[in-house]
C-alpha cells in the first residue's frame, strides 16, 4: 500500500494547508470532514437565538462539514445524520409540521448525536449555540418567516427550488455571532474543525492492525469517496458486497483483504482529493495527478514545456530570436535553458523529496482503480521530465490562450515539447472517442515518467494523419498536428538511434526523404504566392501530398508540370522584374543538385523524416523578414556557417 503511505506523508508535510480556505484554491480537508453543497445559511447568537437566514449563492455552496463513517457513506433510506450541518429533515425539529409524510426519527437521531458532542470535553461555544437553537424546534418556522422557504395555501412546504434544487432537500449550514470572534462562519472555523476531529477520534475504541503502517490503531470500515469531484461515488477501498465475490472464496472477512487505520485512510483520501482538484488532469473517467511530497511546485507530466517550466518572458524572448534568425539547428540554446530551469526546481527541493505520479480510472460507478503508479526521487523525476522535453522538442507555433473566454485564440508561444493531451489528440484525431484517447494516454505516460522509448506506431499514426492535409477541418489544426508530428519524429530518432534532429532548416542534410520534403514545401509555397488574395484555395501540393509520400519521383513530375502557370504568374506579379520567381527556381535547382547519385529518381515511399524537411522549409519562408530563398552560392555560405557552429 505504497500509495497510502505516500499520501499520508504528503498530508503530514502539508499540515499548514489543512482547513485553510483560500478563494480560488481547493482546501485540504481535516480528518473526519467532507464537503457538501449547502443551500441555506442560518445565523444565531451565542445563546442560540435566531438572528437571520439566507439562501446560499451558487458560487459559494461548497461547504466543509463534519462527518462520521456512516454519514459520509449514507445512501437510500438509511438514517445516518451528519454531526452538525445536514439537510432540513435532520436539523429541523418542526420539519414534520410542513411535510405530512415525514416522521421525526431523523431529527431525534440527529439531535441526540449532536448532544453527545456537546456533552463531551470537545465542545465549544459555536456548537453549544447551534445545539441550543435547534432544540427549540423552530427552524422551519424561522426560515418561512424569513422567506427563505416557501409554503403553499395549506401551509405545507411548496414544490419550490433553491438554486435549482428542491427546497425540502436543502442542506443547512450555520454561523454564530460571538463578540470577539473574527469568524462567524462555523464552516470556516479551524478551531471547530479540530474540536470535532479530536472528539470523533476519541470515540473510536476498537483497534486492529493497519496494513498501511503496520501499527495497531483504530481502523475504518467505510472509506471516503468524492476523490475526483464532489459528486464522485467511486471508492478506492470498498468491500460492501457481502453476497458477491468481492472477498469471499479466499477470505472470510473483509478486513482480511484490506484493513486501514481510520486516520490514515482519512489523510490519504483527503490529500488525494486535494491534489486532484488542485493539479489533476482529467480525461473522461481517467485522472492523472502528480505531486511532490512537500507540495513543492514541480513540472507536471501532462504539461507542455511552456507551462511545465514557466519559461515566461525569458523564453518568449528566446523564441523571438529564433523566429528572426530561422537557423536554430542544434537546439543547444534550448538545451541550456532547459537545464537552467530544471536546476531552479531542483534547488527548491529537499534531499529526501519524492514525486508520485498516479493514474486513476473508474471501472464502474462505485469502484475506482489505480491504473498507473510511480514513486521517484524528485531528482530522478526532474531528470526524466527534462529528458522528455529535450528529446520531444520542436517549434510550437500555436498554443491555446487559456485567458480567452472561448479559448479559441492562438498565439506564437514557445519552442519545446507539446502537452500530453495535444499529442494524444494528434495521434488519435480530434474526433476520436474518449476510450481511444484514454488508452493512448495510458501508453504515452510511461514515455514521459519512466523514460521509455516512444512506440513507433504512435509516431507513424501522426505522420499518416499529417500526410493527408485535405482531411483536416482547418489550417490551424493541420499546422498544430504537423508540429507535433515533427516533435514525435525527433523523439523517436532520439530514443532509438541517438540522433538529435535539427529544429531549423538544415542545408547540410542531403538525405533523399528530407530533400523531397523541402521540394514539396517549395511547390506549395510557389502556388500560394501566385494566388490572388481573394483566391486562397488548396494547392496542388496539398492535394497530391499523400501521393507524393508514396511515389515522390513520379509525383514531382506531375507537380512540376502543374507549377508552370504559377511560376509564370509570379513573373507577372513579383517585384523587381521577376527576381522572386528566379529565387524560387534557383532554390529548387539547389535542392535537386543536393540529391545523392540516382536518389532523385528513386520512386520508393518516403520515410517520416520528409515531414521535417517539409515543415522547416515552410517555416523558413513564413517566419523570416528576410528573403530566405537561397541561390547556390547562398547555400554554400549557409553550409559554411553551419559547420562553424
Amino acid at each position: 500500500m505504497g500509495w497510502l503511505n505516500d499520501l499520508c506523508e504528503t498530508y503530514d508535510n502539508c499540515q499548514s494547508e489543512v482547513a485553510v480556505i483560500r478563494e480560488g484554491r481547493p482546501t485540504l480537508l481535516p480528518i473526519a470532514h467532507s464537503t457538501q453543497n449547502a443551500l441555506i445559511e442560518i445565523t444565531v447568537d451565542v445563546d442560540g437565538k435566531f438572528l437571520r437566514a439566507r439562501p446560499v449563492e451558487k458560487n459559494e455552496t461548497v461547504t466543509i462539514i463534519p462527518v462520521n463513517e456512516d454519514s459520509s457513506s449514507r445512501s437510500g433510506s438509511a438514517i445516518y445524520p451528519h454531526p452538525l450541518c445536514d439537510k432540513l429533515e435532520y436539523v429541523a425539529g418542526d420539519y414534520c409540521n410542513y411535510i405530512e409524510k415525514e416522521k421525526p426519527e431523523k431529527f431525534e437521531k440527529y439531535i441526540s448525536q449532536l448532544g453527545e458532542w456537546v456533552d463531551s470535553d470537545y465542545s465549544c461555544e459555536q456548537v453549544d449555540a447551534i445545539y441550543n437553537y435547534l432544540c427549540k424546534k423552530a427552524v422551519m418556522k424561522d426560515l418561512i418567516g424569513y422567506k427563505v422557504l416557501q409554503v403553499d395555501e395549506d401551509g405545507n412546504l411548496a414544490q419550490a427550488k433553491i438554486n435549482g434544487m428542491p427546497q425540502e432537500d436543502a442542506l443547512v449550514r450555520f454561523c454564530v455571532d460571538i463578540i470577539g470572534e473574527d469568524i462567524s462562519e462555523v464552516y470556516k472555523n479551524i478551531k471547530v474543525f479540530q474540536m470535532y476531529t479530536d472528539y470523533y477520534v476519541s470515540q473510536q475504541s476498537e483497534v486492529d492492525l493497519c496494513y498501511a503502517t503496520g501499527e495497531t490503531v483504530a481502523c475504518g470500515e467505510k472509506h471516503p469517496a468524492k476523490i475526483r469531484n464532489t459528486a464522485d461515488k467511486a471508492k478506492l477501498i470498498s468491500a460492501n458486497d457481502k453476497s458477491g465475490f468481492t472477498f469471499r472464496g479466499r477470505l472470510s472477512e473483509r478486513n482480511q483483504a484490506a484493513n486501514v487505520g481510520y486516520q490514515e485512510s482519512q489523510k490519504a483520501h483527503n490529500a488525494l482529493r486535494w491534489l486532484v482538484e488542485k493539479q489533476g488532469f482529467r480525461l473522461d473517467e481517467q485522472m492523472i495527478v502528480a505531486w511532490e511530497n512537500h507540495d513543492e511546485i514541480i513540472p507536471l507530466p501532462q504539461q507542455d514545456t511552456f507551462d511545465a517550466f514557466e519559461f515566461g518572458e525569458l523564453f518568449a524572448n528566446y523564441y523571438q530570436e529564433l523566429e528572426q534568425a530561422v537557423k536554430v539547428n542544434t537546439g543547444q540554446e534550448y538545451a541550456k535553458m532547459l537545464e537552467q530551469y530544471t536546476m531552479s526546481y531542483t534547488q527548491k527541493l529537499d534531499a529526501n523529496s519524492k514525486v508520485t505520479v498516479m493514474g486513476l480510472e473508474a471501472a464502474t460507478t462505485g469502484r475506482l482503480s489505480i491504473t498507473f503508479y510511480q514513486n521517484l526521487q524528485a531528482s530522478d523525476y526532474l531528470e526524466r521530465i527534462k529528458y522528455w522535453h529535450k528529446s520531444c522538442s520542436w517549434i510550437q507555433s500555436y498554443k491555446v490562450n487559456e485567458n480567452s473566454k472561448d479559448k479559441k485564440d492562438y498565439f506564437i508561444s514557445y519552442v519545446g515539447a507539446p502537452s500530453a493531451w495535444d499529442i494524444v489528440k494528434a495521434i488519435c484525431g480530434y474526433s476520436a472517442s474518449d476510450k481511444i484517447k484514454k488508452s493512448t494516454l495510458q501508453r504515452l505516460l510511461p514515455c514521459i515518467v519512466e523514460k521509455r522509448d516512444l512506440p513507433r506506431d504512435m509516431m507513424i499514426s501522426v505522420v499518416n494523419r499529417v500526410s493527408s492535409p485535405m482531411s483536416f477541418d482547418s489550417k490551424i489544426e493541420y499546422k498544430r498536428t504537423l508540429e507535433i508530428a515533427c516533435a514525435l519524429i525527433r523523439k523517436y530518432y532520439y530514443d532509438t538511434k541517438g540522433e538529435e534532429c535539427k529544429m531549423g532548416l538544415d542545408f547540410t542534410n542531403t538525405k533523399r526523404d528530407y530533400l523531397y520534403g523541402r521540394l514539396l514545401a517549395l511547390a506549395q509555397k510557389i502556388e500560394e504566392k501566385a494566388q490572388n488574395r481573394d483566391e486562397r484555395r488548396d494547392t496542388n501540393a496539398e492535394r497530391l501530398h499523400q501521393q507524393f509520400l508514396k511515389k515522390p519521383a513520379q509525383t514531382w513530375v506531375i507537380l512540376w508540370n502543374k507549377l508552370q502557370p504559377y511560376i509564370s504568374r509570379l513573373n507577372a506579379i513579383a517585384r523587381d522584374n521577376g527576381r522572386e520567381r528566379d529565387s524560387y527556381l534557383s532554390q529548387i535547382g539547389a535542392i535537386i543538385n543536393s540529391f545523392e547519385l540516382d536518389s532523385f529518381s528513386d520512386n520508393t515511399k518516403l520515410n517520416e523524416t520528409y515531414l521535417q524537411g517539409y515543415f522547416c522549409q515552410l517555416y523558413n519562408y513564413n517566419n523570416s523578414d528576410k528573403n530566405q530563398d537561397k541561390s547556390g552560392d547562398d547555400k554554400l555560405n549557409e553550409d559554411k556557417m553551419n559547420e562553424e557552429e
